[in-house]
This record gives C-alpha cells, sequence and structure tokens, in this order.
C-alpha cells in the first residue's frame, strides 16, 4: 500500500471520528490492563527517576504493510520535542543546547515483519548521568491493527 493510500485512509477516519466525537489524547491509565479486541495492555515494574513514575510505551503493532523515508530537522517543529529534550539534557548535564537536532530513517511493515533503520544527530554532549534509583510503573501495549479473522463455521 502506498504511503499517500495510507495517508488518505488516516485523514479519512479522522474526519470521520471528528463528526461523532471530540478527539482528546488518551493515557495508557486511562485504560483498563488486560485484552481488548485491537489491543492488550498489561503492567509491569521498572527503574525510575521518582517514586510512582508512570511510563506508557507501545511493544508491539500488527499495522497494513508501508514504507516511508525521511530526513526530519527536529528542532524544526515542537512536534518532536526536541527542544524539551535538550532543555532536560541542559538541567542535567549544565551544558549548553544543541546547534541542530537531525534525523534520517527508513521504515517498511510487510509481511516478513518490521525494518527499520535510522540515525539522529543532537549536538550536545552529555556526561556522567546517575542511575535511576526509584521504582516507577510502566504499561506496554501492543497494538493489533489487522483484518480480523472470519468466524468459525
Amino acid at each position: 500500500m502506498s504511503r499517500e493510500r495510507v495517508f488518505d485512509a488516516a485523514h479519512q477516519m479522522v474526519e470521520h471520528v471528528r463528526v461523532d466525537a471530540k478527539l482528546r489524547a488518551r493515557s495508557r491509565f486511562d485504560l483498563p490492563a488486560g485484552e481488548a479486541h485491537s489491543w492488550s495492555i498489561a503492567e509491569g515494574k521498572r527503574p525510575a527517576w521518582q517514586a510512582g513514575q508512570r511510563f506508557e510505551t507501545i511493544t508491539e503493532a500488527a499495522l497494513p504493510a508501508w514504507q516511508i523515508q525521511s530526513t526530519l530537522n527536529l528542532l524544526s517543529s515542537e512536534a518532536f520535542a526536541a527542544d524539551a529534550a535538550s532543555a532536560v539534557l541542559k538541567k542535567m548535564t549544565a551544558v549548553s543546547g544543541p546547534a541542530g537536532a537531525e534525523q534520517v530513517a527508513l521504515a517498511t511493515f510487510d509481511r516478513y515483519g518490521f525494518k527499520a533503520a535510522a540515525v539522529t544527530v543532537m549536538g550536545v554532549a552529555v556526561g556522567a548521568m546517575r542511575a535511576p534509583d526509584e521504582i516507577g510503573i510502566e504499561r506496554t501495549v501492543q497494538l493489533r491493527f489487522e483484518i480480523p479473522s472470519p468466524p468459525s463455521p
């Protein structure tokens, strides 16, 4: 499936959803843990910087076949949060911000699986950091956007 067809389908879906409901970001912690129609959510423990800190991760996704290649200037848009990342790095390392942040990536997904390669360059020097010493909570999600199997006779 071409990239354009995937984006067209996504835009059509968003327009359809907007008619019936307001769109808003949802935390994995707003959803119940366990199995659902198109996903499963598990909860576990992991190291954290603050007690009770929450983490949200997608570990697997089954999607229609696609391929994309891109070169992104990560400082050109707030959507990439590179400014936020550089602010955190500056606070942790007491160094000046990056001169640039860029990512070159190629990703494909097909019946044989997912392949990706990316190089990200960010001009920030990072010194030694201490290891986290608290325990947080992480929710991992497995998404299944595949065509459902027909019911058994």
